[in-house]
């Protein structure tokens, strides 16, 4: 078991253990108190550049499967837990979460107190961290965090880059896509509509030559 630490730019640290990808990340450290969903919000396109924070104190149990992820590239930078489920059990279960972020090249912690962090989020506001491996120098970490550029194309990177319709004989939706979620495309389409979906920098005129019956704005980061 490799020890892994989150960085607060604060100087507040969090020690636990490694899992799933070896990557150094940085990213904004968010909370979710979500008793389940854990698949669903790693890739969900809003969480791009951010680590997410589960407080819920066993996350994995049920495995992870390719029907339930929101995205095809997931954006999260990070998945912090209390604990882990290396041994799921699950009918539709495919692999372990471990396994899952290894594939995603997204790093995980476990074996910290994740009600603590999030109360420390909660109080002293949302911050950005950074996860590290092994020893490290405190300071040299907390100049990274704070001299680190902050990237401002989140949506950009979260949309998809070029115009795409999935069939329907129902009303034609064009979504436009700040970082949808594929949940969104498989109600309209289960309700029969024609879905086009665009780039976020879509203008009105191009909205207007699909002929749409409706327009949708996603969410997005």
């Amino acid at each position: 078991m490799r020890k892994r630490t989150l960085v607060l730019e604060d100087g507040m640290t969090f020690e636990g253990t490694a899992f799933g990808s070896d990557t150094t990340t940085t990213g904004e450290v968010v909370f979710q108190t979500g008793m389940t969903g854990y698949q669903e919000m790693l890739s969900d396109p809003s969480y791009c550049d951010q680590m997410i924070v589960l407080t819920n104190p066993l996350i994995g149990n049920y495995g992870v499967n390719r029907e339930d992820y929101e995205t095809t590239r997931p954006l999260a930078k990070a998945l912090i837990v209390r604990e882990h489920c290396q041994t799921p059990s699950n009918f539709r279960s495919e692999m372990s979460l471990d396994a899952a972020l290894r594939d995603l090249d997204i790093p995980g912690l476990s074996g910290i107190d994740t009600r603590q962090l999030t109360r420390h989020i909660r109080s002293k506001g949302v911050m950005r961290g950074r996860l590290v491996d092994g020893e490290f120098d405190l300071e040299e970490e907390l100049s990274h965090l704070q001299n680190a550029p902050i990237e401002t194309d989140q949506v950009k990177r979260a949309s998809t880059e070029r115009a795409y319709i999935i069939p329907g004989a129902g009303p034609r939706i064009v979504l436009v896509d700040f970082g949808a979620k594929l949940g969104i495309v498989r109600e309209l389409v289960k309700r029969g509509c024609e879905v086009v979906v665009v780039p976020y920098d879509v203008n009105a005129t191009e909205v207007l030559r699909y002929r749409p019956d409706g327009v949708m704005l996603s969410n997005g980061p």
